[in-house]
């Protein structure tokens, strides 16, 4: 019973945050620390992803890499999720610079996607993640953002990254098996009794 809680609040706040469908399926989730990993099977994107756990339990702002074997899984894209605090300004997309520091090391400069819709704002990594700075939070505390918008003030965001070096090894893990995670959950649900008080499109 637990187990179908948590997975439905994922699905609720992912449908917010990532604007997939309720039918979205959350297969084999897991908590490092302050992270999350686990298979997320929509009808738009199929990827293995590692979230801050704060998106999940509190509803927050949320930092997100999904890993796709296509091309390949090393190259992670990263994601940061806020709420829209002006919801008169929407369908928008831009972009921005952006500057990103674990810890007190290295200030890696990079570009962000940004794509404001009328409940959040999604800052999307344009490309994917550098190598040095996934290593650079393995071993860190905090992984900040200053985000520089033209005209407009630059925006702070933080987050932790305890846990971030098992959800990272098993995002990994769980992209480099992703078939075989899906044909097994597959075969699962074609066995599992129907639950019909199970309404969230959410495989159990």
């Amino acid at each position: 019973m637990l187990k179908k809680i948590i997975i439905a609040s994922c699905v609720f706040v992912f449908a917010l945050f990532f604007h997939i469908t309720a039918q979205a399926k959350i297969i084999e989730p897991r908590q490092h620390g302050l992270w999350s990993s686990f298979v997320l099977s929509d009808e738009k994107i199929v990827c293995a992803r590692i979230i801050t756990q704060e998106a999940v339990e509190k509803n927050k702002s949320a930092l997100s890499l999904d890993f796709s074997p296509v091309p390949q899984c090393a190259d992670a894209k990263l994601r940061i999720m806020v709420k829209n605090n002006n919801p008169n300004v929407y369908d928008v997309i831009m972009s921005s610079k952006v500057s990103i520091r674990v810890d007190e090391k290295k200030i890696h400069h990079e570009k962000l996607i940004i794509e404001i819709l009328k409940e959040y704002v999604t800052y999307t990594l344009n490309g994917i993640v550098r190598q040095e700075i996934l290593k650079e939070a393995v071993d860190g505390k905090f992984i900040r953002f200053k985000i520089d918008i033209e005209g407009q003030k630059s925006m702070y965001v933080k987050f932790p990254l305890i846990g971030f070096a098992d959800a990272l090894k098993r995002g990994l893990q769980l992209c480099g098996t992703l078939e075989e995670i899906l044909k097994k959950h597959e075969r699962e649900d074609e066995h599992a009794p129907k639950d019909p008080q199970n309404s969230t499109g959410v495989s159990i």
